[in-house]
């Protein structure tokens, strides 16, 4: 293990040089750079098409409630701010991803300059900058940023908090916890961290036998009191759904192509020379502070924001492997640490030098060819992921069109994200349904279904999966139910997915009773 040498703000250089002899404090520079980069993202948000979850998550800021089937509220109440104030539009909703983004990379280089100095705050936010799940996680509006924003904030927070008297910065810290929570729940996480990082600092230990600390562990679980208010409502739905999403609900066996998943998954997500970069360096920071007689209090805290989250997600990783983004606030310490650390250890080996430049070129790379995505295919990838961004349009255009030629009054989706984007994309944004189903399947659950006002008339289905058969249920609720076509959903004249559209004939409807009074059998779906 390559040792960290020790640190002292001599080691760098006081404002960031440029070419031709200019230079530039680095507090300037990192503003910059956010402002700049904010600008560009606010443009490019309007380029792509929205994702599934997000037209899922609009649909639930028209609904506003205390808590939602799988998450908190808070995501439903940043995009109803945001549409409320630039209206229901890509814009509108994507407007505080932009906002949020921008409030995290100002707190990652402020947290960097306040442990180190501006030069490694200031590295720290440009890694977030071309790392290929921030860049496209930064103009998305999922719970994704939301969440990075205050536990970057409540990290800043607790740094100034324990060592200061009074109670403010605690209540900050606390708040920012409880309203991270709110839109993601794995944010909790960030009070263990706290925790651990005060319980094995000799120095910090006496914080757990004040007032303070348990101050803000009770403010940040006020701030979940409408969740659990909701939940215990509604027969605690959200922690069925999260076992079950989670598979703590079947049986535990290890799994090495699971667990290798997880980590490929970090790879690809993060840019693999960066989870490298980053996973060795918060590996070095464990190895420093247990074989240094005084350890570095600053190192000792990044790492506790690190690891708790990580290991969970990789120990539940050895049975079924965790999404590449159920992480990520692992890396808003990670960026520090790698900076701070490969800052020492590429002063010392070429080969690590070009290690680290060659990672920055990797990550440039393919956040580069993603943002390209929005008007040209991804190359080199078979499936390309940037198709979650395209082809919404033509949909919705399609279902309208369908519903205008056949009369039908409404229109099915065989699941939500479909449902979502038909219903955004159409040009009359009508509500949609998904097929009826027993028992809470998502956030349609809780809302009306097409079993009301409907009588007689038609509708519209349309799914993702053109060879499955058509739901039982639909022939069941329907008099007839027939096939339209298959097409695929286009963009700047490509294909970009395959769905099949039927027509299901009058709901409710029969043919009549047979002499003894029976309905006849429902009809088949017509192929």
């Amino acid at each position: 293990m390559t040792s960290i040498p020790h640190y002292s703000k001599q080691d760098a250089p006081a404002e960031l040089r440029l070419p031709g002899g200019w230079s530039l404090p680095w507090h300037r520079a990192a503003l910059t750079v956010i402002a700049l980069v904010a600008l560009y993202r606010l443009w490019y948000v309007t380029q792509l098409e929205l994702i599934a979850d997000e037209s899922y998550y609009f649909l639930w800021s028209k609904h506003l409630d205390w808590s939602y089937f799988s998450k908190g509220p808070g995501v439903a109440c940043v995009i109803w701010l945001g549409t409320h104030l630039f209206g229901d539009s890509v814009f509108g909703i994507r407007f505080f991803t932009v906002a949020l983004s921008a409030g995290t990379g100002y707190c990652l280089y402020r947290l960097g300059r306040k442990l180190f100095d501006g030069q490694v705050g200031f590295f720290a936010l440009l890694l977030a900058v071309i790392t290929p799940l921030f860049a496209i996680g930064s103009i998305l509006m999922t719970i994704d940023p939301i969440s990075m924003f205050f536990w970057a904030a409540a990290a800043l927070a607790f740094w100034r908090a324990k060592d200061e008297q009074g109670m403010a910065f605690w209540l900050l810290a606390g708040m920012c916890v409880g309203l991270g929570m709110l839109a993601k729940y794995t944010n909790v996480v960030q009070l263990l961290c706290f925790l651990l990082f005060c319980a094995t600092s000799p120095h910090y230990r006496k914080l757990l036998g004040g007032k303070n600390f348990w101050l803000m562990t009770l403010t940040a679980i006020l701030c979940m009191a409408p969740v659990v208010i909701w939940n215990q409502q509604n027969d605690w739905i959200t922690v069925q759904h999260l076992w079950h999403r989670g598979s703590l609900d079947s049986k535990w066996h290890f799994s090495f192509k699971e667990i290798s998943n997880f980590f490929t998954g970090q790879c690809i997500a993060y840019s693999p020379l960066f989870f490298i970069g980053i996973f060795s360096a918060a590996i070095a920071g464990i190895w420093r502070l247990l074989y240094t007689e005084k350890p570095d209090p600053r190192l000792h805290f990044l790492v506790s924001l690190f690891w708790p989250l990580f290991l969970f997600y990789a120990f539940l990783s050895l049975n079924k492997s965790a999404e590449a983004n159920w992480v990520v606030q692992c890396y808003f310490s990670g960026f520090i640490l790698a900076v701070f650390v490969w800052r020492k250890w590429i002063r010392k080996s070429i080969l690590l030098r070009l290690f680290a430049i060659s990672g920055v070129v990797v990550a440039l790379f393919m956040t580069t060819v993603l943002q390209l995505g929005a008007w040209m295919p991804t190359p080199l990838l078979k499936k390309d992921p940037m198709d979650r961004v395209r082809g919404w349009a033509s949909l919705g255009q399609q279902v309208y069109d369908l519903q205008k030629e056949h009369g039908a009054s409404f229109i099915i989706a065989s699941d939500y994200g479909t449902a979502s984007l038909v219903s955004f994309y159409h040009p009359l944004r009508p509500q949609t349904y998904i097929v009826n189903a027993e028992g809470i399947k998502n956030q349609y659950s809780f809302w009306s279904n097409y079993g009301d006002g409907f009588s007689n008339e038609s509708a519209i289905y349309v799914t993702q999966n053109p060879n499955e058969d058509v739901p039982g249920q639909l022939k069941r609720e329907f008099r007839k139910v027939e096939l339209l076509k298959v097409a695929y959903t286009t963009d700047r004249g490509r294909n970009v997915k395959k769905f099949a559209f039927y027509l299901c004939r009058q709901f409710g409807g029969y043919d009549g009773e047979d002499a003894n009074g029976e309905a006849p059998p429902n009809h088949e779906a017509e192929q």
